[in-house]
């Protein structure tokens, strides 16, 4: 280049080293990806992440975890145990302004007017439970197997 001449545009070794950048952004989202995929089994995370009375609604999963005050985390199915068999999808929802006598909120159907408490015991009366949920523990790490999830 003289030495008057301005300069012409992108060198090819810009382009080459941003083509190269993209190429690791791109690898390193699919691999982020990929490794956060795992093996599908819902990851409700670790055992000290839920103090007792804790509740935790995973929405994409149709799950709640809890720990009541005086046990193990355990894990319902958002689903209306009254419409489980009947093909519709009534859910329950958490509802703390619901508070009982414990002081902790409550579990409620809207479709069907009925509540549960903390542990998932109907307060119905009419002898339906929220559904378990089975919960894998490896170690602190608690999990619920895809096959399981409702």
């Amino acid at each position: 280049m003289a030495e008057n001449d301005e300069p012409d545009g992108v060198r090819p070794g810009c382009l080459v080293a941003f083509a190269l950048l993209m190429l690791g952004v791109i690898g390193v989202l699919l691999l982020g990806a990929f490794l956060a995929r795992g093996d599908g089994d819902i990851q409700l995370g670790w055992l000290t992440d839920y103090e007792p009375g804790a509740m935790v609604y995973f929405s994409s999963d149709h799950v709640f975890a809890v720990r009541p005050a005086d046990g193990p985390v355990v894990a319902f199915s958002d689903i209306d145990p009254h419409r489980e068999d009947d093909g519709s999808r009534c859910t329950v929802t958490f509802r703390p302004d619901l508070a009982g006598p414990d002081g902790r909120g409550r579990f409620f159907d809207a479709c069907s007017d009925s509540m549960y408490d903390i542990t998932g015991r109907g307060l119905a009366g009419d002898g339906l439970d929220l559904s378990r949920v089975p919960i894998q523990a490896d170690g602190d790490r608690l999990r619920i197997r895809r096959e399981d999830a409702p």
